[in-house]
């Protein structure tokens, strides 16, 4: 993996802490991952805008799901520069370490196979409980927003 040189406070991260972070990246293929992430938010945002405006050219929606994957392409040495100095931040050097040697097990290596899954029906399941939660949710809201008097009332 190539990255660009780390943010500033990244500079303050110890050389063998930068390189372990940078090893847990490469085992845990996060470089590799941020493509599949811009495909799907690409096809997600296309599909969002053509409920939308069902008249927009399919051509249209499949340029901005391109447009998307080649700009994510192109800023991913410099978010992995990034995620260097945010994983520094939350994460001591032994912890990296064991984050390493945990991803080199049989059960690290099934976690990041099944993991995208995992989030991706999690995902669903979110969104279909607030969209059953969400009318109800709004009244409540709104009632509570009245009693408080931080809801405007109707002029007549």
């Amino acid at each position: 993996m190539v990255l660009v040189a780390p943010p500033v406070s990244a500079q303050k991260v110890s050389f063998a802490k930068q390189k372990a972070i940078i090893e847990l990246m490469e085992v845990t293929g996060a470089q590799k991952l941020l493509p599949r992430m811009a495909k799907q938010m690409g096809v997600g945002m296309a599909q969002s805008m053509h409920r939308t405006n069902p008249k927009i050219p399919p051509e249209a929606l499949a340029i901005l799901v391109e447009e998307l994957e080649k700009t994510m392409k192109e800023a991913t040495p410099g978010l992995m520069a990034h995620m260097v100095t945010i994983y520094a931040r939350n994460f001591s050097e032994k912890e990296v370490r064991d984050m390493i040697a945990f991803y080199q097990t049989e059960t690290g290596r099934k976690t990041l196979t099944v993991m995208p899954k995992l989030m991706q029906e999690s995902m669903q399941a979110s969104m279909k409980i607030m969209s059953s939660i969400g009318p109800g949710l709004r009244a409540r809201v709104r009632e509570r927003l009245k009693r408080e008097g931080l809801l405007p009332t109707p002029q007549p």
